[in-house]
Protein backbone atom coordinates (compact mmCIF):
# COMPACT_ATOMS: atom_id res chain seq x y z
CA UNK A 1 0.00 0.00 0.00
CA UNK A 2 1.46 3.21 -1.22
CA UNK A 3 0.48 7.10 -0.12
CA UNK A 4 0.81 10.34 -1.97
CA UNK A 5 2.87 13.12 -0.05
CA UNK A 6 3.73 16.56 -2.24
CA UNK A 7 3.72 14.20 -5.38
CA UNK A 8 5.58 11.27 -3.91
CA UNK A 9 4.87 8.25 -3.51
CA UNK A 10 5.85 6.48 -0.28
CA UNK A 11 6.22 2.85 0.48
CA UNK A 12 3.89 2.62 3.66
CA UNK A 13 5.53 -0.78 4.47
CA UNK A 14 9.42 0.30 4.29
CA UNK A 15 11.68 1.40 6.77
CA UNK A 16 15.53 2.28 5.27
CA UNK A 17 18.06 1.50 7.87
CA UNK A 18 21.50 2.57 7.13
CA UNK A 19 24.09 1.19 9.61
CA UNK A 20 27.63 -0.19 8.29
CA UNK A 21 28.27 -2.70 11.48
CA UNK A 22 26.62 -5.76 10.85
CA UNK A 23 25.95 -6.40 14.78
CA UNK A 24 24.35 -3.29 15.16
CA UNK A 25 22.36 -4.07 11.84
CA UNK A 26 20.95 -7.05 13.12
CA UNK A 27 19.88 -5.59 15.86
CA UNK A 28 18.23 -2.73 14.69
CA UNK A 29 16.52 -5.01 12.21
CA UNK A 30 15.27 -7.44 14.44
CA UNK A 31 13.70 -4.43 16.43
CA UNK A 32 12.18 -2.36 13.43
CA UNK A 33 10.79 -5.25 11.86
CA UNK A 34 8.55 -5.46 14.33
CA UNK A 35 7.14 -2.44 13.13
CA UNK A 36 7.48 -2.58 9.34
CA UNK A 37 9.59 -3.92 6.60
CA UNK A 38 13.36 -3.34 7.09
CA UNK A 39 15.79 -2.70 3.97
CA UNK A 40 19.70 -2.49 4.81
CA UNK A 41 22.01 -0.25 3.47
CA UNK A 42 25.34 -0.77 5.06
CA UNK A 43 26.74 2.50 3.32
CA UNK A 44 25.47 5.63 2.05
CA UNK A 45 25.60 4.97 -1.75
CA UNK A 46 23.76 1.77 -1.07
CA UNK A 47 21.27 3.38 0.72
CA UNK A 48 20.91 6.09 -2.01
CA UNK A 49 19.63 3.37 -4.17
CA UNK A 50 17.03 1.62 -2.00
CA UNK A 51 16.21 4.94 -0.94
CA UNK A 52 14.34 5.05 -5.07
CA UNK A 53 11.81 2.56 -3.16
CA UNK A 54 10.85 5.67 -0.80
CA UNK A 55 10.67 3.79 2.50
CA UNK A 56 8.41 6.31 5.09
CA UNK A 57 11.50 5.95 7.85
CA UNK A 58 15.09 6.33 7.82
CA UNK A 59 16.94 5.37 10.50
CA UNK A 60 20.71 5.92 10.17
CA UNK A 61 23.97 5.83 11.60
CA UNK A 62 25.94 8.92 11.40
CA UNK A 63 29.35 7.35 10.71
CA UNK A 64 29.37 5.87 7.47
CA UNK A 65 32.48 4.44 5.78
CA UNK A 66 31.74 6.35 2.56
CA UNK A 67 30.26 9.96 2.69
CA UNK A 68 29.08 12.32 5.55
CA UNK A 69 25.65 11.83 6.88
CA UNK A 70 24.75 15.69 5.83
CA UNK A 71 25.77 14.51 2.77
CA UNK A 72 23.39 11.77 2.83
CA UNK A 73 20.57 13.60 4.53
CA UNK A 74 20.92 16.49 1.58
CA UNK A 75 19.91 13.93 -0.63
CA UNK A 76 17.02 12.15 1.43
CA UNK A 77 15.69 15.66 2.87
CA UNK A 78 12.39 15.87 2.84
CA UNK A 79 11.34 12.94 0.85
CA UNK A 80 10.97 10.26 3.87
CA UNK A 81 8.28 10.90 6.29
CA UNK A 82 10.50 10.53 9.28
CA UNK A 83 14.45 10.40 9.97
CA UNK A 84 15.68 9.15 13.13
CA UNK A 85 19.87 8.98 14.00
CA UNK A 86 20.71 6.41 15.93
CA UNK A 87 24.55 6.75 16.63
CA UNK A 88 27.54 6.82 18.58
CA UNK A 89 27.98 10.54 17.87
CA UNK A 90 27.51 12.63 21.42
CA UNK A 91 28.64 15.74 20.42
CA UNK A 92 25.80 18.33 21.91
CA UNK A 93 26.28 20.64 18.36
CA UNK A 94 25.76 17.18 16.46
CA UNK A 95 22.93 16.32 18.08
CA UNK A 96 21.31 19.94 18.20
CA UNK A 97 22.41 19.98 14.24
CA UNK A 98 20.35 16.82 14.00
CA UNK A 99 17.24 18.47 15.48
CA UNK A 100 17.55 21.61 13.87
CA UNK A 101 17.58 19.74 10.50
CA UNK A 102 14.71 18.01 10.95
CA UNK A 103 15.63 14.74 12.40
CA UNK A 104 12.61 12.95 14.53
CA UNK A 105 14.65 11.27 17.08
CA UNK A 106 18.12 10.64 17.98
CA UNK A 107 19.16 7.65 20.15
CA UNK A 108 22.76 7.59 21.58
CA UNK A 109 24.27 3.68 20.73
CA UNK A 110 26.11 2.48 23.94
CA UNK A 111 22.78 3.75 26.06
CA UNK A 112 20.73 2.59 23.31
CA UNK A 113 17.16 1.24 24.60
CA UNK A 114 15.62 -0.34 21.42
CA UNK A 115 12.13 -0.51 23.13
CA UNK A 116 12.14 2.92 23.98
CA UNK A 117 13.30 3.32 20.09
CA UNK A 118 10.46 1.12 19.16
CA UNK A 119 8.05 2.89 21.08
CA UNK A 120 9.46 6.37 19.44
CA UNK A 121 9.01 5.05 16.40
CA UNK A 122 5.63 3.67 16.55
CA UNK A 123 4.17 6.82 18.22
CA UNK A 124 5.24 8.89 14.86
CA UNK A 125 3.91 6.65 12.19
CA UNK A 126 1.33 4.70 14.02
Amino acid sequence: MEFVICDLEFNKHMILLIEPDIVWQKSLERTLGEIDDVEIAENGNTALKIYSKLPRLVVMELRLPDMHWKDLYLELFGRASYTFAVTHEDEFDTVSELLNRGFSGYFHKPSLNMSELQTSIESLIG
